[in-house]
């Protein structure tokens, strides 16, 4: 299965964590990559348009939440694309 990953890319270690898991367990994940700097409004477009392609590849998207459990509002969006372009989602749990 194809997985693509919607989540706060301020907490790299969480989709590097879920990305780890779903990998292992066979399946192609596609995730957004933390830039490790401010990005311009041109390059959000950008990054935006990336990941909506990728999500349209997807045969799922698993959202994964803040620390606090919480999802910001770029994510928000990215489920309602998600959804309006008929692509389950999850949301991600981490095993202890």
């Amino acid at each position: 299965m194809t997985i693509t990953l919607c989540g706060s890319v301020a907490h790299p270690e969480l989709l590097v964590a879920a990305d780890r898991a779903l990998t292992l367990a066979g399946h192609a994940v596609l995730a957004p990559l933390p830039m490790g700097r401010p990005v311009t409004e041109a390059e959000m477009v950008e990054l935006t348009d990336t990941h909506h392609r990728k999500i349209d590849m997807s045969d799922l998207v698993v959202v994964v939440r803040k620390p606090d459990g919480t999802i910001g509002n770029a994510v928000r969006s990215e489920i309602a694309y998600a959804e309006s372009v008929g692509v389950k989602v999850k949301y991600w749990e981490e095993k202890a």
